[in-house]
């Protein structure tokens, strides 16, 4: 960026850093504004220089400030900066030019944890098995299933299935007694052959 263009004019604004936060960002947001786009500021002789280094004066500043902030936060719930701000605050002083600010918007979103997709958990990997190896029983489709396979119990279940489905997630035999007596509770199954007796 020219020298000419640092300072903010009649023409165009200066946006602080104070003016972002008050928008909703968050301080990691800023943070993460000025490490990777740069910063806009004056040294201390009065000079304005943009810079992503941290080894800038306004730089370092900046982020202590910012560092000092989030401390405050994390450790007074609803803390909120008094508006009797001292002079040399970079969070008055240190800010973008309005027609070169970062794309905050696209900053804060990369730093909120991704959406979790249903389906993708370990819990529910598990029970996609489950019932997937289910089903290929219930077919015969199940690889190294016996042809003339006809259900008697749990226990002579799991004796044939488990060792078919070794290394797939929920498939242990401990995890299926699990997942079978939780479904027969779940839809109010008090029968069954889950210890290799008749059926009640």
């Amino acid at each position: 960026m020219g020298g000419d263009k640092l300072m903010p004019d009649d023409e165009v604004d200066f946006v602080s850093m104070q003016a972002v936060y008050n928008r909703g960002y968050s301080i990691a947001t800023l943070a993460t504004a000025i490490e990777k786009v740069g910063l806009l500021g004056q040294d201390r002789y009065g000079r304005w220089t943009f810079s992503n280094e941290k080894n800038a004066e306004h730089v370092v500043r900046a982020l202590d400030a910012l560092a000092a902030r989030y401390s405050k936060e994390a450790q007074q719930d609803g803390w909120q900066p008094s508006d009797d701000e001292p002079l040399g605050n970079p969070w008055y002083e240190c800010g973008w030019r309005s027609d070169e600010q970062p794309a905050f918007d696209d900053i804060q979103r990369g730093l909120e944890p991704a959406p979790r997709v249903k389906g993708t958990t370990k819990s529910n990997n598990a029970n996609i098995n489950i019932i997937g190896t289910l089903v290929g029983v219930l077919d015969g489709t199940l690889q190294g299933l016996p042809k003339d396979f006809v259900y008697e119990s749990d226990a002579k279940f799991f004796d044939i299935v488990c060792p078919l489905m070794e290394g797939y997630a929920g498939l242990s035999r401990r995890n299926m007694q699990d997942k079978f007596a939780e479904g027969r509770h779940a839809i109010g199954l008090h029968g069954g052959r889950a210890a290799g007796g008749r059926s009640t």
